[in-house]
């Protein structure tokens, strides 16, 4: 079984599906990881309040990537709402959140 399952995860590893950059993303959002030096770049597009796509790109380790792989498999789909309550934590959602309002504020200009 630890056979399988770690072979899944080199798959995920080495063809990302989520891997790449959106187009006229709705928010991007940039992280940097303070023990490890990772670097994250995650564009989320959003209709109608529904997460509909993302894409991460960046220099990142396997953990990583498998986190960053699952994370958008989590929240693809699901209301802003919805993905709050599953997969960020408060200052994640916070800066999500303010970048959302922004969006909007920019769209309505």
């Amino acid at each position: 079984m630890d056979d399988l399952y770690r072979s899944e995860l080199m798959e995920i590893y080495k063809d990302p599906s989520h891997h790449g950059n959106l187009n006229n993303p709705s928010v991007v959002l940039e992280k940097q990881n303070a023990f490890c030096g990772d670097k994250l770049h995650l564009s989320i597009k959003i209709k109608n309040n529904i997460i509909e796509d993302a894409k991460f790109e960046g220099s990142l380790c396997f953990v990583s990537i498998i986190g960053a792989e699952f994370l958008i498999e989590e929240i693809i789909g699901k209301t802003i709402e919805e993905a709050k309550k599953n997969s960020f934590n408060q200052e994640e959602y916070n800066s999500i959140d303010e970048r959302i309002q922004f969006q909007k504020n920019k769209e309505e200009e």
